[in-house]
């Protein structure tokens, strides 16, 4: 396949990696000084690169601040299957729900603060169809993700139920394209569940990219629950251009498992993918463990920088965790991803939706649905 030359270099991950370094050097150095005897064993040991790096560590999740998520409930939208956003212009944003009886999204008005980006009102405005050419079986339709793509005018639908990518005009509901799919990401390629669950797109440069959920069976022996624990997940992120063909496929390792795999329901995997202005790729990896008896669940995410033209170089932007317990119902299936209103200091936000299943819980324990905005620090976008 002919590589794909994206506007993003090295320069930039090393600006960032070197901008993370600058703010800890000086407590490093007044580290060694305080401790002469093991500076100089450090030094003669060639050791004081592995304290660097133990020490700057930390600093990462200093890329982003995830602010406080919001329930939706607050504004009266109802409870849903939220799996996916995207941004259409004038704070309208269309949401797509893997459990909707028919093509279609729902869009909302979402207005944030312009000083912090928390998210000030949700305004549910309906639901509006998508009619393909040929009326698709229940069994095939499990949307999961949409970009917009505004030079056709048209919504790319990511269908994990037949693995297509398809673009539907939104002024006739018409199907428009699709994307060529390689044999490697076909139906009989995923494990059940596990195939597209992410779609972003790059409207500058004309690029989509989208990658299974968890890894294809030609790269794992199992499904990530019966995998043993600490084992990483290699995923493939895969690049398609203007002419909607598949022209890069790129390998991904995921983060290492912090949660169980012994669990009455157990996720890993990517749920949503987010180009950034400057052409970087934001990933969201989701870890999710739920016990037998539900309290206790935890869901775990990390949102992580990457190159799509040097894969292996990750930076980590931000994480964190939601719980189910007897007195805290903060847990929230994050599923969805998108880019924000960009703040009056520059800074751009990201805004991210929950899959509460609809509102599913019993004895008066329900799931809620949470948006949750973040905010970057302007070396990931600039």
């Amino acid at each position: 396949m002919n590589n794909l030359c994206l506007p993003v270099t090295h320069r930039w991950f090393c600006r960032v990696r070197s901008h993370r370094c600058r703010l800890f050097s000086p407590f490093i150095l007044a580290l060694l000084r305080t401790f002469s005897p093991l500076h100089q064993r450090l030094v003669s040991g060639g050791r004081v690169l592995l304290l660097l790096a133990l020490v700057t560590l930390p600093l990462q999740a200093q890329l982003a601040e995830v602010l406080p998520q919001r329930a939706l409930s607050k504004w009266k939208v109802p409870a849903g299957n939220y799996s996916g956003i995207t941004p259409l212009g004038n704070n309208r944003f269309a949401v797509v729900s893997d459990k909707a009886p028919s093509l279609g999204y729902f869009e909302w008005e979402i207005l944030q603060d312009s000083l912090t980006g928390q998210v000030t009102q949700v305004s549910a405005l309906g639901f509006r169809p998508l009619q393909s050419r040929e009326k698709q079986p229940e069994d095939v339709l499990d949307v999961e993700d949409l970009v917009f793509d505004a030079q056709r005018g048209a919504v790319w639908i990511a269908n994990e139920g037949d693995q297509t990518l398809t673009a539907y005009e939104i002024a006739t509901q018409q199907r428009a394209a699709t994307m060529d799919i390689p044999p490697c990401f076909s139906r009989d390629s995923i494990f059940a569940n596990l195939g597209f669950e992410a779609l972003a797109h790059n409207p500058r440069a004309q690029l989509w990219c989208s990658t299974s959920e968890s890894p294809l069976r030609g790269d794992a022996s199992a499904r990530p629950e019966h995998l043993l624990p600490k084992m990483p997940l290699n995923l493939r992120l895969i690049l398609w251009d203007s002419t909607f063909t598949a022209r890069r496929i790129v390998p991904y390792r995921m983060a290492t498992s912090q949660l169980s795999r012994q669990a009455r329901y157990y996720l890993q995997g990517v749920p949503a993918l987010c180009f950034l202005p400057n052409g970087s790729l934001l990933v969201m990896e989701r870890e999710l463990s739920v016990p037998r008896r539900y309290l206790g669940a935890k869901c775990s995410i990390k949102l992580r920088l990457v190159v799509p033209d040097a894969p292996s170089e990750v930076v980590d932007v931000g994480t964190w965790r939601t719980h189910l317990c007897v007195f805290r119902r903060s847990f929230a299936n994050y599923e969805g991803m998108c880019l924000g209103r960009r703040l009056a200091d520059g800074r751009q936000t990201v805004l991210c939706v929950s899959d509460a299943q609809g509102g599913a819980g019993r004895c008066g324990v329900h799931l809620r649905d949470f948006l949750r905005v973040v905010v970057l620090d302007r070396e990931c976008t600039d």
